[in-house]
């Protein structure tokens, strides 16, 4: 009679018993380790959630600074203080950016951006930012971003100091 693996094994661990009890260890040792990664991989899919959402904020924080100064840099005496929303005028051969007094920018459904220019007070004797007279050749540009991620209200923000060197 002609013997193969098989029957060899089969053979081996039939006798003893053996198998059935590697089964149950190697089901137990899966099941630990299922236990493990599933809740890790929860936590990785929130905090990918969260890190989009904050590339997002970030962009449109950044875009909202960037064609502000843009703006402001070409029509310097044109925008007082005051809060502004970014738009784009159609009306002449080619689009140009434009401000728009406003409030609030609501973008993608679930960013709110606010745009805030102010006037910057210096020093007249050493330039330096703080009380003094109002410099009409420099603005701050103030851009914030919020929106809400879950069940909490997320906010980001930053300032540009803009110089009007053209004088």
């Amino acid at each position: 009679m002609r013997f193969t693996m098989y029957h060899l094994l089969m053979k081996r661990y039939a006798s003893g018993g053996y198998l059935l009890l590697e089964i149950l260890i190697a089901t137990v040792i899966f099941g630990f380790l299922i236990a493990s990664v599933v809740p890790t991989l929860g936590f990785l899919l929130k905090r990918v959630a969260k890190t989009n959402d904050d590339i997002s904020a970030n962009l449109i924080l950044a875009n909202g600074v960037e064609t502000t100064y843009n703006v402001l840099t070409r029509h310097w005496g044109q925008y007082p203080d005051g809060t502004y929303i970014t738009s784009v005028d159609t009306t002449g051969s080619t689009p140009v950016w434009t401000l728009i007094e406003g409030t609030t920018d609501e973008l993608e459904a679930k960013y709110s951006r606010v745009i805030t220019l102010s006037s910057v007070r210096r020093n007249e004797s050493t330039g330096v930012m703080g009380s003094g007279l109002v410099d009409p050749n420099s603005k701050m540009i103030t851009s914030s971003v919020s929106w809400k991620s879950g069940t909490k209200n997320q906010n980001v923000s930053t300032h540009l100091l803009v110089v009007n060197y053209e004088r």
